[in-house]
């Protein structure tokens, strides 16, 4: 009788586990073949040569594509195909599962890219628009109906997003840099590689002196693309952010031309007298502070000369017709180098 418990107690204790066991089997199929989104746009994402299967199932973690890498390296090791990941560029959506990712990755399916795009620093959404739309990737109003589009739901991953007032667009943000797109592509997923391209080259350091400083980076975005348009080359860009450092600090409008020019659609060295009269909140002649947004895509150079501007007690600066610099620390020093080198 009491063998017949013992056994009865193990059979039971048996049974619980294999249920247990072919439970938490089945719970981890239906995660492998469960997408992250039934809907998701294509993203680019990176196989380096070397990387450990553990590596990419993380970044792929980390890119939203997977729920857990853990899922990853099941399956892998469940189907055998760990050996056959080739290294490359693949174009992937969180709308796949781990099985249809591990095929594109297993049979090599890296992204065709072909067409090549220098956007230069400094350019608005408008002027890359362009360039995009001359090597047909997209048609001209596509990109600028991405940009301005006030929904960024789809854009959630990105924390430096965070700070961007709710009414700002994503002008500013269109990092300048050399890409490789492929044929097909949408204006989202270009927007989207140039965001991807944002995230990485704008660095922890960056952010952190940022945040140190009591600043946004939004905020940061916003002067550097004035100090893009007035200064000539990173050591400048650092002295010019200083001097209009300078006048944030003690409530003296910035008076910068490259935000008039952005008013009125010229592009004039030296915009007229009555230009600087026009009413807008990108008018930095008349209103104090920064003005409501970007002006353009500003470099890396012109972020990190914000952020770490050269200290000096100059107000005022100018560029002569040969590029070079001179700055005043007055404004009688300032019409003494107008005379002098402009007039």
């Amino acid at each position: 009788m009491f063998l017949r418990k013992v056994l009865l107690v193990i059979a039971f204790f048996l049974l619980t586990v294999i249920t247990a066991i072919v439970g938490a089997y089945f719970y981890v199929e239906s995660q492998i073949k469960k997408p992250v989104e039934e809907v998701g746009f294509y993203r680019s994402f990176v196989i380096s040569s070397g990387e450990s299967a553990k590596q990419i199932g993380e970044n792929l973690a980390k890119e939203g594509l997977i729920g857990d890498f853990f899922y990853f390296k099941f399956y892998l090791w469940k189907s055998g195909l760990k050996s056959s990941i080739k290294a490359g560029e693949y174009n992937l959506s969180s709308a796949m599962s781990i099985p249809e990712i591990v095929d594109i990755f297993s049979k090599g399916k890296i992204v065709e890219q072909d067409i090549v795009v220098l956007i230069p620093e400094g350019l608005t959404s408008a002027e890359i628009e362009e360039i995009l739309a001359g090597k047909e990737l997209l048609e001209k109003g596509q990109l600028i109906k991405a940009v301005l589009e006030k929904n960024l739901n789809r854009y959630y991953k990105y924390d430096f997003l965070l700070d961007k007032p709710k009414d700002a667009n994503l002008e500013g943000y269109l990092f300048p840099d050399t890409y490789n797109f492929y044929k097909k592509t949408t204006p989202e997923e270009i927007l989207e590689k140039i965001l991807n391209n944002f995230d990485k080259k704008v660095d922890l350091e960056m952010r952190e002196e940022i945040a140190r400083q009591g600043k946004t980076i939004f905020e940061v975005l916003t002067l550097a693309s004035i100090v893009q348009e007035e200064a000539n080359g990173a050591g400048d860009m650092k002295i010019v952010a200083g001097i209009f450092q300078n006048r944030l600090d003690i409530g003296k409008p910035l008076e910068s031309d490259a935000t008039i020019n952005f008013v009125s659609g010229k592009k004039m060295r030296q915009p007229l007298f009555s230009d600087l009269e026009i009413s807008s909140p990108y008018n930095t002649y008349k209103n104090i502070g920064l003005p409501p947004g970007p002006i353009d895509n500003p470099g890396i150079d012109a972020m990190r000369a914000v952020i770490w501007p050269e200290k000096s007690s100059y107000l005022y600066f100018l560029h002569t017709p040969d590029g070079k610099a001179v700055y005043g620390r007055t404004y009688e020093d300032h019409l003494r180098n107008r005379v002098k080198y402009l007039d």
